[in-house]
C-alpha cells in the first residue's frame, strides 16, 4: 500500500512499521517516533527532508500529517503479515470459542488488555513483561515473580493491599501478615493476540485460549494465614515437580 505526502511517494511497510520512500528506499519514516493516539498516527512533515521534522527545523512548509491504524490503513497487509483473514466467515470454524474479529482489530489497534486486582486496574504489557499500574498509584508488577500451577494456566503471587506490592511466592515466610494470595490468568489467556504478535504467529493460534473480560479480574484468596500457606505449600510443591519433570525430560531421563 502506498501514501502520498506533500508530493512525495511513501511505500507503508507493515512487516518493519515503517514508511519508505519509493524512489529512495535508505529514506524511511518509523512509526516508533510517531505520536499515536486514538488508533491514528500523527507526525510533523518536513518536505526538505522529507522525514519527521526535527525539533530545531526552521522550514515553513511543515504540515502535521495524519493517518489511521496500520489495520485500517492496509487490512490486506496485516491480514497476510499475521495469517488471519479479516471477514467473520474465516473464523467461524472456531467453533470451541466465538471469538469476533473485531477483538483481533482492537487488540492489533493498540488496545491493551487490563486485568483488575483488588479493584486496581492494571494493564497487560507483554512486551516489559509486566503489569503496569493503570493510575500510577502502586508499582508495577513482574510478571516473572509468579507462581504457575501445573497447567500453567494460572498464575500466583502475594499482594499487599494498601502498598501494591506483589510478593514471590518463594518469599512467602519473610511476606507482611496482611499480604493476600492473589491467581491471575496466564499471558495466553489474557492477551492471547499479543502474544501472537509478539511471537509472530498467527493470533489464531492462540485464540482457543482466549479469555473473556469477565476473566481479566484476579481472584483474591480470604485472608486465613493457616489455609494461605496450605494453599502456597501446594503451589510451590507442584511448581517444583513442575521443573523436575521438566529437566528429567530435558535429558531424557526417566
Amino acid at each position: 500500500m502506498e501514501m502520498e505526502i506533500m508530493g512525495t511517494t511513501f511505500v507503508v511497510d507493515t512487516a518493519s512499521d515503517q514508511l519508505v520512500e519509493k524512489t529512495n528506499p535508505n529514506n524511511t519514516i518509523s512509526l516508533d517516533k510517531m505520536m499515536y493516539m486514538n488508533c491514528e498516527y500523527s507526525f510533523r512533515y518536513d518536505p526538505v527532508s522529507k522525514n519527521i521534522a526535527h525539533p530545531s527545523s526552521k522550514s515553513t512548509a511543515m504540515e502535521v500529517i495524519k493517518f489511521p491504524s496500520l489495520i485500517e490503513f492496509d487490512p490486506d497487509a496485516i491480514a497476510k503479515m499475521y495469517k488471519i483473514r479479516m471477514d467473520q466467515q474465516s473464523l467461524s470454524s472456531i467453533t470451541l470459542l466465538k471469538v469476533q474479529e473485531r477483538g483481533i482489530i482492537e487488540r492489533l489497534k493498540g488496545n491493551i488488555p487490563i486485568v483488575s486486582i483488588n479493584g486496581k486496574p492494571y494493564a497487560v504489557n507483554i512486551n516489559r513483561n509486566q503489569l503496569i499500574s493503570e493510575n500510577k498509584q502502586f508499582p508495577d508488577i513482574d510478571l516473572d515473580i509468579f507462581s504457575k500451577d501445573a497447567k500453567g494456566e494460572d498464575l500466583y503471587c502475594l499482594y499487599q493491599e494498601k502498598t501494591g506490592e506483589s510478593i514471590s511466592l518463594k518469599d512467602y515466610e519473610n511476606a507482611p501478615n496482611d499480604a493476600m494470595l492473589i491467581r491471575i490468568s496466564a499471558v495466553s489467556r489474557l492477551d492471547p493476540v499479543g502474544l501472537a504478535i509478539k511471537n509472530r504467529q498467527s493470533p489464531v493460534k492462540y485464540l482457543d485460549k482466549y479469555v473473556q473480560s469477565n476473566r481479566n479480574i484476579a481472584t483474591v484468596y480470604p485472608k486465613d494465614a493457616d489455609w494461605i500457606k496450605t494453599k502456597v505449600d501446594a503451589i510451590r510443591k507442584k511448581e517444583e515437580q513442575t521443573k523436575i519433570r521438566q529437566a528429567k525430560k530435558k535429558l531424557k531421563i526417566r
